[in-house]
């Protein structure tokens, strides 16, 4: 069975000293999304910089480090 991918995901960080972002009014962190892929039974997912960081990828680099089989 071909593995399920969700081609279109944005994650941010509560932690916003580390991540300084634009105020987003809900949860959005890569640990909720995992929990949903599980949920959801996705396997893989491609993450797309958030609007909130402007051009700093940084979350989105130490999220792919964090998790590089997801």
């Amino acid at each position: 069975m071909a593995p399920v991918i969700d081609s279109h995901l944005h994650i941010w960080s509560e932690d916003t000293r580390q991540y300084p972002r634009a105020d987003v009014p809900y949860p959005g962190s890569a640990e909720l999304l995992l929990a949903y892929m599980a949920e959801g039974g996705v396997d893989h997912s491609v993450i797309v910089l958030s609007m909130h960081y402007q051009y700093d990828n940084r979350l989105l680099a130490d999220t792919l480090k964090a998790y590089p089989d997801k």
